[in-house]
């Protein structure tokens, strides 16, 4: 088995839209605005499992309904979310699976220059198999998540200086009794940061955070997590939109056995556009994760690097590449993972979209059992309103 690594450059054609063909209206309910989505999606995936052997092969069919309702108040703005993921594969019923989700969010204007933003949700996901090296019993693990996340900012839009505070807590538990009793957890954390603008639109910030994490029953993986950094941002300055912070990193392990990681940390994110129908993503990370049945935490360095080009008002192609190096604590595991793909997206009208595409992953490691190669191919068509 092996990690579940997330892509970090997430580029797809069905929501990008160069010309604004894809610009949602939605339906006016009263004083409200729904907004009903629907993917349906048609593929090939010759190795369903990720495995270095006897791999699975099965074409499979994934809709992903969803609906979003919009409330505008003067200048709040409240939201709730619904999104449905379902996978049917038709040689591997075993992996058959679905996830769903509800969320809702607060955007308010306060008195005194005073901004908050309040969100919660609870969603239940699924670990396909081979995503994770918890033990399977011929199925995903199915596990829940329940977020509580809230900032008050200081300081009004383009303002020299702006103050953020922000807090949070979630939950993650696991179905399966065996998985639960090594993962189960829940974590509080709290951040700051301070925004000075140096020009009309780019701010430098420092910021400091911290993240509290209890294992319910696997209590040996409790830690605090400290990250003091520095960064920049800026907005449509010239051609480039971008976010860079990097700094200090200290995940203290309350177990004095396991040893901490201390380093840095990368979060970095930046979009140049050189002409109105070319799009260049750049994406690099370096952050800490907790176990996923192997190791004591993860140390993973991320790059993602995305083209997106407009051919006509209608076509358009995104070429992609994604790679990833993670390193297990308390081991010598050393993963690699190497992706590359290819969307051509149609819009058909402004409502929907045909989207091709092909994802070929190439993953190594030092255990050779945990080596494979995946090749997917798919087709999408999707509304959105």
């Amino acid at each position: 088995m092996r990690p579940c690594i997330k892509t970090f450059l997430t580029c797809c054609l069905i929501t990008y839209a160069p010309y604004s063909l894809a610009a949602e209206s939605g339906f006016p309910v009263g004083p409200t605005v729904l907004h009903p989505s629907i993917g349906v999606e048609l593929g090939h995936n010759d190795n369903v499992i990720q495995s270095s052997h006897d791999e699975i092969q099965s074409m499979y069919m994934r809709l992903t309904p969803a609906v979003k309702w919009e409330l505008e108040r003067l200048t709040d703005k409240y939201i709730i979310d619904f999104d449905t993921n379902i996978i049917r594969y038709f040689d591997s019923s075993a992996d058959n699976a679905e996830s769903y989700g509800l969320a809702g969010s607060a955007d308010l204007d306060l008195p005194d220059k005073f901004h908050a933003f309040l969100s919660a949700g609870y969603h239940k996901y699924y670990d396909p198999r081979g995503t994770t090296d918890f033990d399977e019993d011929g199925n995903p693990n199915k596990w829940d998540t329940s977020t509580l996340d809230g900032k008050l900012t200081y300081g009004s839009p383009g303002a020299k200086g702006r103050i953020e505070l922000k807090a949070n807590y979630a939950t993650v538990r696991y179905d399966e009794f065996d998985v639960a009793q090594i993962t189960d957890r829940h974590l509080f954390g709290l951040g700051g940061a301070f925004h000075y603008r140096i020009q009309p639109k780019t701010y430098l910030f420092i910021n400091a955070d911290v993240v509290d994490t209890n294992y319910e029953t696997n209590t040996r993986l409790d830690s605090k997590e400290y990250r003091y950094g520095i960064g920049a941002s800026w907005f449509a300055t010239a051609k480039t939109t971008g976010t860079l912070n990097v700094g200090y990193n200290n995940k203290a392990m309350d177990n004095d056995t396991i040893p901490d990681y201390t380093g840095t940390y990368v979060q970095a994110l930046v979009n140049w556009r050189p002409r109105t129908y070319s799009l260049f993503d750049v994406k690099a990370s370096r952050m800490t994760g907790e176990s996923k049945g192997f190791g004591d935490y993860s140390l993973t360095n991320a790059l993602g690097l995305a083209w997106t080009y407009a051919w006509t008002t209608r076509v358009s192609s995104t070429l992609g590449y994604d790679y990833a190096d993670i390193d297990f604590a308390g081991t010598d595991r050393n993963d690699k993972k190497n992706g590359l793909y290819v969307n051509l997206n149609y819009q058909m009208r402004r409502w929907l979209s045909l989207r091709g595409g092909f994802d070929f992953i190439d993953f190594s490691s030092n255990y050779p059992d945990e080596d494979y190669n995946q090749n997917v191919v798919s087709l999408t068509l999707f509304s959105s309103f």
